[in-house]
């Protein structure tokens, strides 16, 4: 399987250091939805459903209008954590974070403003913290010694 190359890569939060002549890639984003959709409501009240996606523009101008966007269930989202990605193809990235949660992928059918029906791709049943932790495991090469608990949404170290 092809991963990437991880000494150069850098994430802005802290928990890597950035060097000097480092290339902005962009940003991952993990955002949870004000939906008040019924559908939705186990997983929002369990605080488990959140949507991993990245840009190479602000965040803010991606998620302008995220009430009129199928992508982000057609209603207004909150912002929980932004990773600031440096030296890396960060579509790739969204790809194997998206890869390692797999499992629990929001596998349902909506319904949009226009009363369309469409699956949204992007959204997750697990809290925000598995998905920053997933990122920053990816980032640091540790995650091929974790697994996704598919039932509880949580990752374990493999033993």
């Amino acid at each position: 399987s092809k991963w990437l190359d991880l000494s150069p890569n850098l994430l802005s939060d802290r928990s890597v250091q950035i060097l000097p002549g480092s290339t902005r890639s962009g940003y991952i984003y993990i955002l949870a939805t004000e939906s008040t959709a019924p559908e939705l409501a186990h997983w929002k009240l369990q605080g488990n459903l959140v949507k991993i996606g990245f840009t190479t523009t602000s965040v803010e101008e991606r998620l302008r209008n995220a009430e009129k966007d199928r992508t982000y269930l057609c209603a207004p989202v909150k912002l929980l954590y932004v990773l600031e990605c440096y030296n890396l193809d960060i579509q790739f990235f969204e790809k194997i974070i998206h890869a390692f949660l797999n499992d629990r992928r929001l596998g349902i059918t909506m319904i949009d403003n226009n009363g369309k029906r469409y699956h949204p791709e992007e959204w997750f049943t697990v809290s925000a913290k598995t998905a920053l932790d997933v990122a920053r495991h990816i980032i640091d090469g540790t995650i091929h010694s974790y697994r996704l608990d598919s039932t509880s949404g949580t990752i374990k170290p493999l033993v």
